[in-house]
């Protein structure tokens, strides 16, 4: 209890949910994203982040994008997929979601950060 706040009933929930709570001391928390300039504090994680996930690169655009965008977008998130990156988007409409479909389709890995 820090502060006046209990964390015991989020992380409760959170465990129910299957979601593991992650702080920047963790084991578990990605050692890239530590290193980054201001790294958050906590990350709640519903999967599995793997060792090859520190081979990852960021995808992100907007959320109207044009049809040559999107081919783009498709072309090189397989690309790297296919070589091994992890693809690492938001889940938004648009750039994000054609990357996210395309690493899918070449049987890649890929994470939505939210």
């Amino acid at each position: 209890k820090a502060g006046g706040y209990d964390p015991r009933p989020e992380m409760q929930k959170a465990s129910e949910e299957g979601i593991k709570i992650l702080v920047q001391d963790s084991p578990d928390y990605p050692a890239s994203l530590r290193s980054t300039f201001d790294p958050p504090i906590i990350l709640y994680v519903k999967g599995k982040i793997i060792p090859s996930d520190t081979i990852a690169i960021a995808i992100v655009g907007t959320r109207q994008a044009s049809q040559y965008a999107k081919m783009q977008t498709e072309k090189i998130a397989s690309m790297l997929a296919r070589t091994g990156f992890t693809i690492v988007s938001g889940l938004a409409r648009g750039i994000d979601t054609y990357a996210h479909k395309a690493t899918l389709k070449v049987k890649g890995r890929t994470l939505a950060v939210l």
